[in-house]
């Protein structure tokens, strides 16, 4: 049992990308001042007021 544990651990070495995306998970539970959690009720968003040209605000003015 010891040889093929060997055998299946070293036979497929973890990709760059699932690296990248532990790192990724792994930085955002260690970082708690990032709102990485979808679940968590964000503020209500305010209706969308005209501005000032009347044109209704729904894209971030550049």
């Amino acid at each position: 049992m010891a040889a093929l544990n060997k055998k299946t651990a070293t036979s497929k070495p973890i990709s760059k990308s699932k690296l990248k995306h532990i790192l990724k998970v792994l930085s955002n539970l260690n970082s708690p001042n990032k709102p990485n959690k979808p679940n968590k009720p964000n503020k209500p968003n305010k209706p969308n007021k005209p501005n000032k040209l009347g044109i209704p605000s729904k894209k971030p003015q550049k």
